[in-house]
């Protein structure tokens, strides 16, 4: 997915704006469509639940403070996808963990401000919504 470049006549066609979609998602589904879901990486052919995995990762890890603080580096830098998908160990293993959870709605916020495609504007915003509800029935 990270390897295909549209070309320049085709991104300034008003057929492919990305206002519902993202060219992102038109390469992944292409590639599903005629190889499936197997990416080529052994790992992913029959894997274990992704919560027992990002267990396993933060085992190894085991400083919650450690992610944070990584995440924060790569948010303060620019990295913020980057950021978002380290912090995603800790929730995973870590569920409980406000801070955490506060940090993801700060960093969805920050990918979603220009984000003009429907489909991940949403998705952004469900998950900012669906954390600071967590947030609240945790402080309780």
């Amino acid at each position: 997915i990270h390897a295909v470049k549209i070309p320049d006549h085709l991104k300034k066609s008003p057929y492919l704006k990305t206002f519902y979609s993202r060219p992102e998602f038109f390469v992944y589904n292409v590639y599903r469509w005629y190889h499936g879901y197997f990416d080529h990486n052994p790992a992913h052919l029959l894997p274990r639940p992704e919560k027992e995995v990002m267990n396993e990762i933060f085992g190894l890890i085991g400083d919650s403070e450690k992610v944070i603080n990584r995440a924060e580096e790569l948010l303060s830098s620019g990295q913020t996808q980057l950021a978002l998908e380290i912090l995603d160990v800790l929730i995973q293993a870590r569920p409980d963990n406000i801070e955490a959870r506060k940090l993801r709605v700060k960093l969805l916020k920050k990918i979603g401000e220009n984000d003009r495609c429907l489909m991940s504007h949403n998705v952004w915003h469900y998950f900012i919504n669906k954390d600071k509800q967590i947030i609240r029935s945790l402080k309780k």
